[in-house]
């Protein structure tokens, strides 16, 4: 036996406690494990040759090059997976690992010779093939590791050949420079406990950037369409390049339970792949896209999506999460036909420079949830000008689209939502949208309602809440940034408008107009009800009060309709003519005074009426804030308490504010402080008070303005204390000869009458 035939092979480095002695059954196949341990496989085969072919011919009917090692016979991989697929059920895990001393790539030249299996088939992704290279089909879980620098390619002549076949459960492959093949790299069936991981899958280039390949497709999973069906797959630290259809499919009719796909990535540059393709009438469920990165780099025009889903092509449970997508035509579009999505998950990804995230076709959308995301630089690419978002077509429940960042986005003809359909609970909520562009086109829209319900009084299923929108509607015919088009009630409250979006001090355009902030369209969107509109509103340091009424008459006309009172009022601050703060809500509210917390000072307030069905109005006119602050009060010391004339007074007043303690007798100011962060404030007499009755008063000023005066406390003075500190009390007892005992007497009293 040479030297080479016993080396250690590398993915077992250390030396095993166990060892794998090969008897001969009946079959000629037996295997007897000699000793165990937790982590290694039970059987290991090592790959001594990567040529391919040259034990082609006679692996099947005698795989003895691997098992007996027989001088000259080498080990091919051909060879170590025939042998893996004839040991016996029960034998433990295989682990078919390569020689230290071997690197570079299997090529199969092409042609029937050497094939595992000659036989035609097809899969709808890429059309028929005609052979594959490899097949591994074993009673046992086998891992090949190609140990990092090793990889498989077939020629460009070798034209619809598959690469790897996985037939059986618990197959591994992982550690591969590249695997390529110009059919399907990885065919998987219908199995359980596929790992593809840490490889990559690239189109072969020449010189001049051209295929000569022509791989189709990197990783088909195939079930088949007898009822079969592929469990717990896991696809890891992948690297896909270029082919031609998908870096990773679901055939049609297939079903897919437990897809795993994690830290992986692909570029394209040149063909029109899609990152995940998912054949038509499949059923893909519980499925997890963790970690991926999809490229299309600047200056390439390429159709590709990075999630594409054929028609009907139904999923259950969909996770995308921690990914980006960038420069590619669309990130979730599936192809024109019905379809039911249940429990679809878009998390924490940027998407930038994509043509359109969401698409989706006529059938319902049940649990869809996107937050999290950053959605930037989108534009649009090829034919699609209906935003980041389009949900036109389906019928969507328990939407959530929240926590979202859209930024610097113009998709024209659209809004970054878009939605057409009546549905059942639907939010958008807290995201929020800016842009830096100049300018912007007439129709761009952060949120377009487009739905019609059955009657004016009808919801339409969605509600559109606390969004912050920031720097749209700069173009003269630019419409409103939220625009509720068509017939029904969508309930849109505690949206706010920064200051660079189009704002207004004209209450016929905020109230009736198309253009500024929240638009009622229609005259039977959300019952097109006139806001009420706000006036007086005076600040006092803690709150705003203000009074409100209906208008009347309406602004437009009958083109308004009046509100049922009582309603409830959303409040926004504004420094200036826009909405950029959110108050809150005040409820059950009649026409007259109401009053809401703020620590905003001047500026104004503008209104939302909102009826008890959920019926949103417009934003009203404009309201100045005048301020008053409240009077301070003095909680000690108390009314008609007596004590020496360093009293300490003390009492509450808005935090931050100066407040002055006066003397109404006289007019003298006593002390000044400034209000504590917890509303709190104490001083003690500048000058003590003298002898007799104090009326002591105390105002507070915020630079600005000086509030009314506190609660007046009576305090009655029995003088100038004998001595005023410790220090002259100990002094003093000194010249007067009374010693430290005396001093310590007078220190006494003082504490005492204070």
């Amino acid at each position: 036996m040479s030297k080479k035939s016993i080396r250690r092979p590398r993915a077992w480095r250390k030396p095993l406690a166990i060892t794998a002695s090969v008897g001969l059954t009946a079959a000629g196949l037996g295997i007897v494990a000699a000793g165990s341990a937790a982590a290694a496989p039970s059987v290991t085969i090592t790959v001594d040759s990567l040529a391919y072919g040259a034990n082609a011919l006679s692996y099947s009917a005698n795989p003895s090059e691997c098992r007996d090692k027989q001088s000259p016979a080498t080990c091919s991989l051909s060879a170590a997976i025939a042998y893996a697929n004839a040991i016996p059920a029960g034998s433990g895990e295989i682990a078919i690992v390569f020689d230290d001393s071997l690197s570079g790539t299997i090529v199969d030249p092409g042609g029937s010779a050497g094939k595992m299996s000659t036989a035609n088939g097809s899969n709808n992704l890429t059309g028929g093939y005609s052979a594959t290279s490899y097949v591994i089909n074993a009673s046992n879980p086998v891992t090949i590791d190609f140990g990092g620098d090793i990889g498989f390619a077939s020629e460009l002549t070798d034209w619809g050949s598959n690469g790897f076949d996985i037939q059986s459960d618990n197959v591994t492959l992982t550690n591969f420079t590249n695997i390529a093949s110009p059919e399907t790299a990885i065919v998987i069936r219908d199995v359980d406990g596929t790992t593809i991981s840490n490889g990559a899958c690239n189109q072969i280039k020449d010189s001049g950037g051209n295929n000569t390949i022509w791989l189709e497709a990197c990783i088909v999973i195939d079930p088949g369409t007898s009822g079969g069906v592929t469990t717990n797959t896991t696809i890891t630290n992948m690297a896909f390049e270029d082919p031609w259809t998908t870096a990773i499919g679901v055939d049609f009719d297939g079903l897919v339970d437990g897809l795993t796909v994690t830290n992986s990535s692909m570029v394209n540059d040149r063909n029109a792949p899609n990152f995940l393709q998912l054949g038509r009438d499949s059923l893909t469920e519980n499925a997890v896209l963790s970690g991926i990165s999809v490229t299309v780099p600047d200056g390439k025009s390429v159709a590709g999506y990075a999630i594409y889903p054929r028609a009907r092509a139904n999923m259950n449970s969909f996770t995308v999460t921690d990914s980006t997508f960038t420069g590619m035509r669309g990130a979730f579009i599936p192809e024109p036909g019905a379809q039911e999505w249940n429990d679809i998950t878009i998390t924490n990804s940027t998407f930038n420079k994509v043509g359109q995230i969401w698409d989706d076709g006529p059938g319902p959308v049940n649990n869809l949830t996107f937050t999290n995301n950053l959605v930037t630089n989108g534009t649009e690419n090829g034919p699609y000008l209906r935003g980041a978002l389009n949900m036109d077509q389906a019928t969507y429940t328990n939407t959530v689209i929240s926590n979202n960042t859209f930024k610097d986005n113009n998709w024209r003809g659209s809004g970054d939502i878009y939605y057409q359909q009546v549905g059942a609970n639907n939010v958008i909520a807290n995201n929020t949208w800016s842009r830096t562009q100049a300018g912007d086109d007439g129709y761009q829209n952060a949120i377009r309602d487009w739905v019609s319900a059955p009657s004016a009084t009808d919801s339409t299923g969605w509600t559109i809440q606390y969004n912050h929108i920031e720097d749209y509607g700069h173009a003269a015919n630019a419409y409103a940034p939220i625009w509720i088009r068509n017939r029904g009630i969508t309930t849109v409250v505690g949206n706010t408008f920064g200051p660079n979006t189009r704002g207004t001090i004209d209450p016929v355009q905020s109230e009736g107009g198309s253009f500024w902030f929240v638009s009622n369209e229609d005259s039977g969107t959300n019952n097109n009800i006139q806001t009420w509109r706000p006036a007086n509103a005076v600040f006092d340091g803690s709150n705003v009060t203000f009074d409100v009424a209906p208008v009347d008459p309406a602004v437009g006309g009958n083109a308004h309709n009046q509100p049922t009172a009582p309603v409830s009022l959303g409040v926004f601050w504004t420094a200036d003519d826009n909405a950029e703060v959110y108050l809150g809500q005040i409820d059950n509210v009649s026409p007259g005074s109401v009053s809401i917390p703020t620590t905003a000072t001047g500026g104004f307030i503008r209104v939302q009426t909102i009826q008890a069905d959920g019926t949103t109005s417009q934003y009203s006119g404009l309201a100045q804030v005048t301020t008053t602050l409240a009077a301070p009060v003095i909680t000690g010391p108390t009314g008609g308490s007596s004590g020496d004339g360093a009293t300490e007074i003390a009492g509450t007043g808005g935090p931050g504010n100066t407040i002055t303690v006066t003397d109404k007798n006289d007019g003298s100011t006593v002390c000044t402080t400034t209000v504590a962060a917890d509303g709190t404030w104490s001083c003690t007499p500048d000058t003590l008070l003298t002898q007799g009755v104090h009326a002591l008063v105390a105002t507070q000023s915020d630079g600005t303005n000086t509030s009314p005066e506190s609660n007046q406390v009576n305090f009655t003075s029995d003088g100038t204390p004998l001595f005023a500190s410790p220090e002259v009390a100990l002094a003093a007892s000194a010249v007067l000869g009374l010693g430290s005992i005396g001093g310590l007497l007078l220190m006494r009293r003082r504490r005492q009458t204070a």
